[in-house]
């Protein structure tokens, strides 16, 4: 009687513990809105999340037209330092874009990056990391690799996202 007990017992309380878990619901993954601006291991350059904001803006024209547009999400674009170049030096990117700057040279040195405008703080570099910076004013940026600056150097144009993709 005794051993009745204990399995109608045991089978009660699986039923109950099956009833207490629900499979549907799993938990949020977790969203990373903005990029950290600083020297980063090449390892730990795993994919971003950027918090976009889905809903659409209206502009009405001269001719009371309505016009929908997209919202232009943020892009992120490499410079790889290798061979002694900066490669592709330059590029014409959007308000809220990201560079980064990775250290591909063969053989291993540590660059030092330059903004000539003063925007970061000079960063040491090594080989097998990236440094990140997010744009977020528009203006004509320069920058260049201290000891190489005169094959190491490049220019980031930053526009307004309207003027950009269109």
């Amino acid at each position: 009687m005794k051993i009745n007990v204990l399995t109608m017992f045991m089978i009660l309380l699986a039923f109950m513990a099956t009833g207490c878990v629900d499979e549907d619901v799993l938990p949020e993954p977790d969203i990373v809105d903005d990029v950290d601006d600083d020297i980063i291991d090449e390892n730990d350059m795993n994919d971003t999340v950027n918090d976009v904001n889905d809903t659409e803006e209206e502009d009405i024209t001269e001719n009371d037209e309505v016009v929908i547009k997209e919202p232009v999400e943020p892009r992120t674009y490499t410079i790889r330092m290798e061979n002694f170049h900066t490669v592709p030096a330059n590029h014409t990117i959007n308000t809220g874009d990201t560079v980064v700057w990775r250290n591909n040279n063969d053989p291993a040195r540590i660059f030092t990056l330059v903004s000539n405008e003063d925007i970061w703080e000079d960063k040491r570099i090594p080989k097998g990391y990236t440094f990140v910076y997010t744009f977020n004013e528009t203006g004509t940026y320069n920058y260049k690799v201290l000891e190489f600056s005169e094959r190491m150097k490049g220019t980031i144009i930053v526009k307004d996202e309207e003027n950009h993709y269109s």
